[in-house]
């Protein structure tokens, strides 16, 4: 297997489950396929915010859980069987960026600041009050601006492969650099969490 695998402790599961990044591919294990029955609850093309129109899809009942993505990336990213695992807890609320997939594109300059602004400004127009946000890459900075700018709005901050940018960056030390990039194709899964604990 090549790859990167990542123990996660997750209080969207509640159970432990191990998470294995694929090139831009995300796999969760422990979930049993035959038992993941999503409800589509509306699929929404657009709707209308700040200057733009933003493509969302909403999946299952529940509290929302607001699923950002990284640069470029659109809704399609998300692995179907996670958001139909999560979806039979949540209300599921994904969405394209600005400029990506099928969000529109302007003439503004695209800050992660203006991003979090369209996060708000499509929760407003979901009449969502307040979610769980969870953010990969980019989408985690994002993340991080809508809870300092609209700390109302998020219950609670779920952050994937991101970091805060910026000065207050803190890199990443050379030995998990090391273990990150190692070749595991010759590791079980168990030796690959292991090494990642």
């Amino acid at each position: 297997m090549d790859g990167i695998a990542i123990l996660v402790a997750s209080f969207l599961f509640g159970y432990y489950s191990i998470l294995v990044v694929k090139s831009f591919d995300v796999y969760l294990y422990e979930l049993k396929p035959e038992t993941m029955v999503g409800k589509v609850v509306s699929t929404m093309p657009k709707v209308k915010v700040n200057d733009i129109q933003i493509y969302y899809e909403v999946y299952g009942e529940g509290f929302p859980l607001l699923m950002i993505t990284g640069l470029s990336a659109n809704v399609d990213w998300w692995d179907p069987r996670i958001i139909q695992e999560l979806s039979k807890k949540f209300k599921i609320v994904m969405f394209d960026n600005r400029g990506a997939g099928r969000t529109d594109i302007s003439n503004k300059r695209y800050t992660i600041k203006l991003f979090a602004e369209d996060t708000a400004g499509l929760m407003d127009a979901l009449r969502i009050s307040r979610a769980h946000v969870f953010g990969i890459s980019m989408g985690g900075m994002t993340a991080q601006e809508l809870a300092l700018n609209y700390p109302e709005k998020v219950e609670k901050l779920v952050l994937c492969s991101t970091n805060c940018g910026g000065t207050k960056s803190v890199l990443v030390s050379a030995e998990v650099m090391r273990l990150l990039m190692a070749d595991g194709s010759a590791l079980s899964m168990e030796d690959i969490v292991r090494m990642t604990m």
